[in-house]
């Protein structure tokens, strides 16, 4: 075989092939002999070419071309309507809820494309283990989602060529065998039997990899393989050793037999679960399945004992259409479970591994026929309770929670807990428990049950908490939440699929068994934990555990049972000793709850606050909270509702402030509960908590009757009424739409959702940076219910929100008054009834002695002003005496009893009334009540009594640890008060008004709806009213007690204003109280600790130094000194120069320099989109590459020059710092020590991009430069801004005639300084401290380029960008119509005025002769001045930019007068002029140009007309040479702009439009540049553009001042050059001295002379309307530079191409990899946009901006149909673009506002 390696393996293969045709068995003996040779694991050391064995393997396969030609042609003979797609972790795929019949289903993109899901409601996902296709699979989805490619779409193809797969088929065949060998001998070294994860070598893996491509042909191949893989024939001869499976060398036959001890032993040894006692029936199936019979069971065998191998899942699932397949692969993954939760509890990577086992098993268990079959047949369901019972009985430990507890609960800290190792066994539990036939039989099946109670009951009290009471808890428990987790998922989520399978009365038989197990397990836990008969003092106050899912499963499936399924509640067959017992725990929990709100576990750390939160979040509370408070709702069926009142009361520990004595400060340590009871402060919030939880239990009906639209009315009025919301958050704070795998469950309730929503509430369309919101409608808030909104939200201040804005709707109705304050408006409860007569019981607690004695307590405290009873607390108090009246039966039915029985309460709670009716206790006056002294009590702290509280006699204390009920001295309390006593003045007291109260004439019947404006006065008016309708009797009490009442005096008329003065009062005197006495406890403890006396004096506050801005409207103030500077300097250049104290003076504006490549994004057409993935490359013409070119080819012609003035070109401005500044003045010398401070700062909060920059001291935005601002030099003349006098040719005539004398000037000075100074030493501006300034500033500019640019540009190209900068903020065009609207509240102005002070200070000091020559020859050149030929060297004239000789002038003879800067201005418009016409000359034709020189040629010769269009564009063809014109030098070097030329014949009109275009530009910038040198400093005002419908280019000639003799609006452009000499002679002196250049280079000429570019503004790259699209287009592409599938695909909205986005690019850091091919986002932001670029992330859907060392994002582009982001797409519905957003990303882009409007930067540390 050797032979075979020498020559290429396409050759050696095709030998083989012709051979194997010839003969096919020496040809298959040759093949055998080399697959031998290479896939042996026994000559895996000895095959150096092993690492081709795939390509071995493709090219023997292949009979085409090609291996893709092969499989190409196979699978025209597919017949399977299933499409089997087999995907892997983070791949996108789709699902269709409306076509789906399981949870799990989903299908891959193309099968999604191809299928018809218009108007579906459906989403994308990132899969996060893996799955396949269910395309064409009914049991899944419904066949109408089906695409064209399969399900009943498939087409049968004709019959297959017998000789197609006969070499294939032997191949594969020695493949399978190959994979088999390989599995055995990766199991060799086994001796101990443990379990792990193997990686199957590349050589191998590769190989089935190829034969996977080949399964994916489709069936032909499959059916193949299963008959291969299903042959028990087959495998017995394999095994012994009858064939080999072509195997043909003798050493790999003695292998093959070897193996068969490696497979032996390693089943041998190979831990399982144990098997229960009570499972033992099933001990002779696993004993039976556990032998191999064929390949597949074997296959399945290895996949559990290797932990399930990458390459063995996907080889497996990819033969998984075949049905044949399916079924045994199934029941061999069933058999070989018990091998699975050992190797979990052991596992390393348990995530990992969790993931690949769901990754094979949803594919088994989402079918329903399938997963009931393998429950009957293969006891699935035993197998899932056994491996769960196993898991868990590895974590258990002991309880402990006292004494006599002997529980044993689950250790959370547990590596099966820590590692939630359980969740991959739960999820197929779920997967099969969903299928509603495996659900019956699940809970058929008593054995099966018990053992999952057992379970249950593991879970239940795990993870406990005990109360500190004496020292803070070291550190906080970071697994707050794990115990949430793990009992929503592993014992919530079977809940839900369970009940879904029993929604009527048919199932209700299983529904009573699963009761009647839960009560026995309960009743077993309680024994367990050592709670008997008194559960109320038997379960530890001070240790509470959130977990009890056994009670809750009692709870819930009770709720299905009695709600859906017609069960009694009187057939559970409770008794109230049982009933106390279920509910002693729930309520434990529930008061718990209330301790922690109250602050009473502060001690514990914010873990036991997290743990409170969780219990009552909307993902945990439906099978919490919920579940809790109904097993409290369903006990009150059975226990004496007096008893069930005292212990809630008990519970809370508050049942002592129920007397009505003077508020008792401890309960002695007699007491049970005495030991963490509530401090003193906190009583009257326990209290409160105690009348919420009893509100709770009758008010809270969500369990109690109601149907599926009144429960989501609730929920959506509770959340609403908070805050308002988007749509995502509103669903998914409702619980019954989220219920973990409740599939039906989620349905029953999505489909009325939006109905509730839509008749609720109304949508608040968002703008462009907000998103949609949902609010109440007014009609909605009178289904508001406080009750139901305390017990479902988290916050206080939430429940604060709601009554907030419920009194705003009380406003918006005009149901109040306008001076009406939201404190008089009580909480408006609603009228609490029980409608549904199977909770009739549940009346018993409100028509109760015990609570009514308790409400009389209640307005007895509050009515006396006792600290003890908050507004909160009476309210409560008054809804349940409402609703007490309304559930009252007949006085003829009164229900009397003892009148010494106390239910449980202390006997100093007084048990008032000997009836349980409220109809009548509510008139029975209560002359004396008989106090127990049982209580210490410390009557020296008592409140000071006020108004009747003089009636209270003292009550002496009692001694410590006196047994309750013992015998006490006893004294009388006078009280004579009855409920409606003290309603009527409560009433009265709230009234504020003179009248007294009175009933009406007609008492109303309808009391099913709150009161209208729910105060004080009218919920007591309420009550009275309803007392007296119910019965005649309270009627004439009311009458008759009404005179002796207002004769009291106790509710003197006062004023509503007075009522509210003397309650605020009340209350901050109470407030005060508890404030003092709080400081004086922590003063005391802290004295204690530390034994210091101290004295501090407090440091005096400074005053403000206000703000940056002053009303000295002509000075600036900074903001770190606050002193005040003139706006000019005013010094001399002689005094400037040499001064020492102008540096103190100097003052800066605080900018930001960054480095932008905005100026070059600049193209002709701003249509851009998304270049699509493997599209040939398109070179874009945009503003920076042309000018790169035309710079390169004048840096060819002037190598001497580049970079120099003198070459006429801002070289590089397209890429020149963008500098903004927020408008903040400094000191340059505070500015200065305001730098070494930040960086020497730690903390970063000053600091950004690694020290560089710093926050503005005032406004604390980005800044990292300052640019000084009042340096600027007063003008020599007194002309200012403003126009002389005279006429306008007289000031032109001027202000040529003072530049040419300050040239005069300018040169004899720096001859005399030439003179007396060394060239080397003339530094004669080092002690100019202005010039310092300057320097410094624009090398702080200068610095943040030098990181990016490839320096290239100098202080000229800073100023023309800045300009350019400004033109495009305003729009591109000095026009309002262009203008750019405000789309950021952040605001930040182009410093153009002063930076041009800077550069010109600088240019201007740093001028030399040289330089002043060349100017000076400018000007004359431009002038006429010069008659002589210019050195040949230089740049002539005609090749300059005309607005770069303009800055230059400027710059040099800094400062100049406006006449001087007009006159400028005209000189050089003419140059442009002249430019204009040359261009338009390059566009003609040569019949044109005869034309147009004909119509000249009398002009020229007789009247020369410089104002006639015909004249001097006849002059410029005329002076081009002919070579310019050459049609090979223009079509080679020129494209004519599309949207410039669309004609073929030139107009004069056409050709003086071209011209003005060609101009205008200029006169944009040079209107700018005026602007900002002579506009005030500092000042608001902005440039005066043209106003809509006039000419924009006439209103700069007039802004500009040339418009002199012309008084039309009509005119051409050639009108406004002003000549200072001759215009032909001038016009020839240009052309003479570029002619030789023209000649010379034609086409270098024609680029500079010919070529023009009209860009339009700087746009971002056009997206999509529909997101869908683009992320199809670009989810799935492969990296053209690294090569490697991109992650996170992002494309660039600059430039439209796609970015490896923190892929394998980014990895290659290199210098030789950062070239123009690498992809990473750092390198193109480098390359693309200069270090700042614009990306949208694809998969996320969000726009990150990557800006130098920084990175962040910004936000998202597209909503959904509800106007809601969903960034990373985690919802998956379809996105909308919002084109607001874009405008407001785009407005970021073009005036550089991303620092500022974005805040989460972070580093991206080259890794993007």
């Amino acid at each position: 075989m050797a032979y075979l390696h020498k020559e290429p393996i396409e050759s050696s293969a095709a030998t083989l092939k012709s051979l194997f045709q010839r003969d096919p068995a020496s040809g298959r003996f040759q093949i055998g002999e080399l697959l031998d040779l290479m896939m042996e694991p026994s000559h895996q050391e000895s095959v150096d070419r092993r690492e081709n064995l795939a390509e071995w393997v493709k090219a023997l396969f292949t009979t085409e071309k090609s291996f893709e030609q092969f499989c190409a042609k196979v699978s025209t003979y597919d017949r399977s309507r299933l499409c089997g797609c087999v995907w892997t972790k983070d791949f996108m795929a789709y699902r269709c809820k409306t076509c789906a019949s399981s949870p799990c289903m989903s299908i891959c993109a193309a099968c999604f494309e191809g299928g018809d899901h218009a108007g579906h409601e459906y989403s994308i996902f990132r899969s996060e283990a893996g799955g396949a296709c269910d395309c064409g699979d009914e049991s899944v989805m419904s066949r109408e989602g089906f695409c064209r490619r399969h399900g009943l779409n498939k087409v049968v193809t004709d019959k297959v060529p017998d000789d197609l797969l006969t070499l294939p088929k032997f191949i594969m065949e020695r493949a399978v065998v190959m994979l088999l060998h390989n599995l055995r001998f990766m199991a060799k070294a086994d001796v101990v039997g443990a379990l792990f994860f193997v990686r199957i070598p590349d050589p191998v893996s590769e190989t089935i990899d190829v034969l996977i491509e080949v399964i994916k042909c489709g069936s032909l191949v499959r059916s193949w393989l299963a008959d291969l893989l299903l042959s028990e024939d087959y495998y017995e001869s394999l095994n012994t050793n009858k064939h080999y499976g072509g195997i043909m060398t003798e050493s790999a036959k003695k292998f093959h037999s070897a193996s068969l001890e490696y497979l032996r032993v390693s089943k041998k040894k190979l831990p399982k679960c144990p098997v229960p006692e009570e499972m033992l029936y099933i001990m002779d199936f696993f004993e039976s399945n556990l032998v191999c019979k064929n390949l597949l069971q074997e296959f399945t065998f290895w996949l559990c004992r290797f932990q399930f191998p990458k390459t063995l899942i996907l080889f497996l699932l990819n033969i998984l259409p075949d049905e044949r397949i399916k079924l045994q692969l199934s029941k061999a993954f069933v058999h070989q479970y018990i091998y699975i939760p050992p190797s979990l509890v052991e596992a390393l990577e348990v995530e990992e591994y969790s993931n690949r086992i769901v990754h094979m098993s949803v594919q088994l268990f989402s079918n329903a026929e399938l997963a009931f079959l393998l429950s009957k047949e293969d006891h699935l369901l035993e197998i899932f309770v056994m491996a769960l019972d196993f898991m868990v009985t590895k974590t258990l430990v002991d309880s402990k929670t006292s004494e006599s507890d002997f529980h044993q609960v689950v250790h959370m800290s547990g590596s099966g807990m820590l590692n939630n190792a359980y969740w991959a066994v739960v999820s197929d539990f779920i997967n099969c428990l969903g299928h509603r036939d495996v659900a019956e039989l699940f809970l058929s099946n008593e054995v099966v049950l018990r053992i999952w109670m057992r379970v249950l009951t593991c879970f239940s009290a795990m993870d406990h908490v005990t109360r500190h009471i004496d020292f803070h808890v070291e550190y906080d428990h970071e697994n707050a939440l794990l115990g949430f987790y793990t009992e929503r998922e592993a014992c919530a989520g079977p809940l839900w699929v369970m009940l879904d399978a029993l929604p009527d009365s048919r199932t209700v038989s299983l529904s009573r068994k699963v009761l009647e197990l839960c009560v026995t397990s309960i009743v077993e836990l309680l024994d367990a934990l050592g709670v008997g008969d008194n559960p109320e003092w038997e379960i530890p106050f001070n240790v509470v555990s959130f977990h009890y899912p056994i009670h809750r499963y009692f709870a819930l499936f009770a709720s299905n049972a009695i709600s859906r399924q017609g069960m009694k509640i009187q057939d559970m067959q409770l008794d109230e000793r049982l009933a106390r017992r279920l509910m002693a725990h729930p309520l434990r929990v529930i008061c718990s709850m209330h301790e922690v709100l109250c602050q009473m576990w502060v001690r514990n750390g914010a873990s036991i606050a997290t743990r409170q939160l969780a219990y009552r979040q909307s993902l945990f509370c439906g099978f919490f909270l919920d579940a809790d408070l109904f097993i409290l709702q369903l006990c009150a069926n059975f226990i004496n509702p007096n008893s069930f009142v005292s212990s809630i009361f008990l519970r809370c520990r508050v049942a002592h402030c129920l007397v009505l004595s003077n508020e008792p400060k401890q309960l002695t340590l007699g007491h049970v509960g005495a030991v963490g009871q509530p401090e003193e402060e906190k009583l009257n919030k326990m209290l409160e908590s105690a009348f919420s939880i009893l509100i709770s239990v009758v008010g809270v009906r969500t369990h109690l009757g109601m149907s599926d639209k009144e429960i989501l009315e609730s929920e959506v009025v509770a959340i609403l009424g908070t805050s308002k919301l988007t749509h995502s958050n509103l669903t998914g704070r409702i619980p019954q739409c989220h219920d973990m795998h409740a599939c039906e469950k989620v349905k029953r309730f999505a489909v009325p959702l939006m109905t509730v929503i839509d008749e609720l509430a109304y949508k608040i369309e968002g703008d462009a940076m907000t998103q949609t919101l949902y609010d109440l409608k007014d009609e909605s808030w009178e289904k508001y219910d406080p009750a139901f909104t305390r017990h479902r939200v988290l916050y206080k201040y939430q429940v604060q929100r709601a009554h907030t804005n419920y009194f705003k709707y009380l406003q918006r109705t005009n149901k109040v008054s306008s001076g009406t304050l939201e404190s008089n408006i009580w909480t408006p409860y609603l009228p609490i009834r029980i409608r549904d007569p199977r909770f009739a019981h549940l009346n018993g607690i409100l028509n109760c002695r015990a609570l009514h004695s308790v409400i009389f307590v209640v307005l007895y405290k509050y009515l006396h002003e006792h600290g003890i009873v908050t507004e909160q607390c009476l309210t409560i108090s008054l809804a349940l005496l409402e609703a007490a009246l309304c559930a009252s039966s007949d006085e003829e039915d009164l229900n009397s009893g003892s009148e010494t029985d106390n239910f449980g309460f202390p006997l100093s709670v007084p048990m008032l009334y000997d009836c349980d009716n409220m109809t009548r206790n509510i008139r029975i006056t209560i002359t004396q009540i008989q106090v127990h002294n049982e209580y210490s009590c410390d009557t020296d702290d008592a409140d000071e009594p006020m108004e009747d509280e003089s009636m209270e006699t003292s009550i002496p204390p009692t001694n410590v640890g006196s047994p309750i009920g013992g015998a006490t001295p006893e004294q009388y309390l006078g009280v004579n008060e009855s409920i409606v006593s003290m309603l009527i003045k409560l009433h009265e007291r709230y009234l504020g008004a003179s009248e007294k109260f009175s009933l009406p004439a007609e008492l109303p019947r309808d009391f099913e709806r709150r009161v209208d404006v729910p105060n004080g006065a009218n919920v007591t008016k309420q009550i009275l009213m309803l007392a007296a309708v119910r019965s005649s009797e309270n009627l004439d009490a009311i009458t008759a007690m009404r005179p002796r009442v207002g004769n009291n005096g106790d509710s003197a008329s006062v004023s509503e204003r007075d009522a509210e003065r003397m309650r605020r009062r009340l209350k901050a005197r109470e407030m005060q109280k508890r404030l003092l006495q709080d400081f004086a406890k922590k003063q005391r403890e802290f004295l204690e600790q530390v034994d210091l006396d101290l004295d501090l004096d407090l440091p005096e506050t400074s005053n403000d130094r206000g703000n940056a801005d002053t009303s000295d409207e002509d000075k600036y103030r900074c903001v770190i000194c606050s002193s005040l500077e003139p706006k000019y300097l005013n010094v001399t250049p002689s005094v400037d120069k040499y001064s020492i104290n102008t540096r103190s003076k100097i003052m800066c504006l605080i900018g930001l320099a960054q480095t932008s490549a905005l100026l070059g994004h600049r193209m002709e057409s701003d249509d851009r989109k998304p270049v699509p993935p493997g599209a040939a490359p398109v070179e874009v013409k945009n503003c920076r590459r042309v000018n790169e070119k035309i710079w390169d080819s004048l840096r060819l012609q002037f190598p001497t020059q580049y970079d120099n003035p003198s070459i006429g070109h801002c070289m590089g401005w397209e890429l020149a710092p963008h500098v903004s500044t927020c408008g903040h003045h400094v000191h340059a010398t505070c500015f200065e020590e305001y730098v070494k401070w930040v960086r020497r700062d730690t903390t970063g909060y000053l600091r950004f991009e690694g020290g560089v920059g710093f926050m503005c001291p005032l406004c604390r935005q980005t800044s990292n430069v300052a640019v000084p601002c009042n340096i600027a030099r007063v003008a020599r003349d007194d002309s200012g801004s403003e126009m002389s006098s005279g006429r306008r040719d007289d000031c032109f005539n001027r202000g040529i005639s003072a530049i040419k004398r300050n040239i005069l000037r300018k040169r004899e000075t720096l001859t005399t300084l030439s003179a007396l100074l060394n060239p080397e030493d003339a530094n004669y501006g080092q002690h100019d401290e202005v010039f310092k300034a300057c320097l410094k500033s624009l090398d702080g500019i200068h610095s943040e380029r030098a990181a990016m640019a490839d320096g290239r540009t100098n202080i000229r190209s800073l100023l023309r960008g800045q300009l350019e900068y400004g033109l495009c903020k305003l729009g591109g065009a000095l026009c309002d119509s262009a203008k750019l609207p405000a789309l950021s509240p952040v605001k930040r102005n182009l410093p153009i005025g002063p930076m041009f002070h800077v550069v010109a200070k600088v240019v201007s000091t740093k001028t030399t002769l040289s330089h002043c020559r060349y100017v000076d020859s400018i000007l004359d050149c431009l002038t006429g001045g010069a008659l002589h030929p210019m050195d040949s060297v230089s740049c002539p004239v005609l090749f300059k930019d005309p607005f770069t000789m303009l800055l230059e002038i400027c710059l040099s003879f800094y400062p100049l007068a406006i006449e001087e800067y007009r006159a400028a201005t005209r000189v050089v418009y003419n140059l442009c002029l002249i430019r204009a016409l040359i261009h338009v000359c390059c566009k003609f034709s040569s019949d044109e140009r005869s034309a147009w020189k004909a119509k000249a040629s009398r002009a020229l010769e007789n009247n020369y007309d410089a104002s006639n269009l015909n004249c001097l564009l006849g002059h410029v063809i005329t002076r081009l040479p002919d070579c310019i014109y050459d049609g090979n030098v223009a079509g080679a070097s020129a494209v004519s702009s599309p949207e410039l030329f669309t004609s073929t014949v030139w107009t004069k009109q056409s050709v003086e439009n071209t011209v003005t275009e060609f101009c205008l530009h200029y006169m944009r910038l040079a209107s700018l540049l005026q602007f900002h040198i002579f506009q005030k400093p500092d000042s608001a005002q902005e440039f005066p553009c043209a106003g809509d419908g006039k000419n924009e280019f006439l209103h700069l000639v007039e802004y500009l001042g040339m418009d002199s003799d012309v008084a039309t609006e009509d005119l051409s452009p050639v009108v406004f050059a002003k000549w200072v000499r001759s215009p032909k002679t001038i016009i020839d002196l240009w052309f003479h001295r570029t002619l030789r250049f023209i000649t010379g280079d034609p086409a270098f000429s024609y680029n500079i002379l010919g070529e023009h570019y009209l860009w339009s503004q700087p746009a971002l790259v056009t997206l999509p309307e529909d997101y869908t699209g683009l992320f199809a287009a670009f989810r799935d592409i492969v990296c053209a530079s690294c090569k490697e599938p991109i992650r996170e695909p992002c494309v660039c909205l600059l430039c439209g191409e796609y970015v490896c986005y923190a892929g394998a690019c980014a990895e290659r850091r290199g210098p030789e990899n950062r070239g123009p091919d690498n992809r990473s986002a750092v390198a193109h932001a480098k390359r693309c946009g200069n270090g700042t670029v614009v990306l949208l992330h694809v998969n996320r859907t969000t726009i990150v901006v990557v800006r130098g060392e920084r990175s962040c994002e910004w936000g998202t582009l597209y909503l959904d149909d509800y106007g809601e982001e969903d960034r990373g797409w985690r919802r998956g519905r379809p996105l909308l673009l919002r084109k607001q957003r874009v405008a407001i990303l785009h407005y970021h882009w073009i005036n550089h506002l991303f620092d500022s409007a974005c805040r989460d930067w972070r580093k991206h540390r080259n890794l993007l």
